[in-house]
């Protein structure tokens, strides 16, 4: 990565492959290098190296080494390891017209920048290139000013996301309270004192459920202070800030970290 270069990305999902573009500084129309790993991988390797000139565009991969030549009606890709190239043709509207290989053999690759599922030309006259770099390029610069390095997604804050999860498992509860309840409408027929009973103690320990679960946020890295609960205890005649209990989430919290990923971990018993 250049100083005020870009990166680009593309997902193969069809063969679980993803591609980093490298750009050199300006972020001309071909890249510097292409980098690919597995999707998901930890390491990347590269792929193809390429060298600019104003008439052509050398190219190095695993099969060789090559040189693209581009004409105002398409270009020509020769083969520096050995004799032969092929010609592209294509019509005023970028349309591909034609394909020809000298000698006549199975075609070579074609430089990742230009697209196409497996970097080949498929047959004579057949799908053709797409220039997919710059398509890629163009949405990586998009809104961004003259000079201006690219948007960086920013990163997500840990105790933001364990504030979250704990407000999901909230709403999740809260909703299985509700259909227990409309379940226990049915059964009873029209006999709600037990009904609405449930629904009262339930809502009340998700209510404690979820409270315990923020306080747990406080355990993660980063996090402010935990808060405290202002109980009165009349044989003292005062008020004590105590801290949350976290009991009631940590007896459950086993039950739907699979469902609600991000929940932060029950206190060790």
């Amino acid at each position: 990565y250049n100083s005020g270069g870009v990166r680009v990305w593309k997902r193969d999902l069809l063969n679980q492959q993803e591609y980093r573009y490298v750009c050199r500084i300006g972020c001309g129309g071909v890249p510097m290098r292409v980098y690919n790993r597995t999707m998901g991988g930890s390491s990347w390797t590269s792929v193809e190296d390429y060298l600019e000139t104003s008439t052509v565009t050398g190219y190095t991969k695993a099969e060789g080494t090559f040189g693209r030549y581009v004409w105002t009606s398409g270009h020509w890709l020769g083969d520096w390891g050995a004799s032969g190239g092929w010609a592209y043709y294509q019509d005023w509207f970028g349309v591909e017209v034609c394909s020809v290989y000298f000698p006549a053999a199975v075609p070579k690759p074609a430089p990742e920048y230009l697209g196409g599922d497996d970097g080949m030309l498929v047959g004579s006259c057949g799908d053709g290139y797409v220039p997919e770099y710059a398509l890629l390029l163009q949405a990586a610069q998009k809104d961004q000013k003259p000079g201006q390095k690219p948007k960086e997604e920013p990163e997500q804050d840990p105790f933001e996301e364990c504030l979250k999860a704990c407000q999901k498992l909230d709403e999740t509860l809260r909703k299985e309270c509700w259909e227990k309840y409309d379940k226990c409408k049915k059964k009873n027929h029209g006999k709600l004192e037990k009904c609405k009973k449930e629904l009262s103690d339930c809502l009340a320990q998700t209510g404690a459920v979820a409270a315990g679960c923020f306080a747990q946020c406080h355990e993660v890295p980063g996090a402010p202070e935990p808060p405290k609960v202002s109980v009165e205890v009349p044989i003292f005649g005062k008020r004590l800030e105590l801290p949350i209990p976290t009991e009631p989430y940590d007896n459950i919290c086993d039950q739907y970290k699979d469902k609600i990923p991000g929940l932060p971990k029950p206190k060790k018993k």
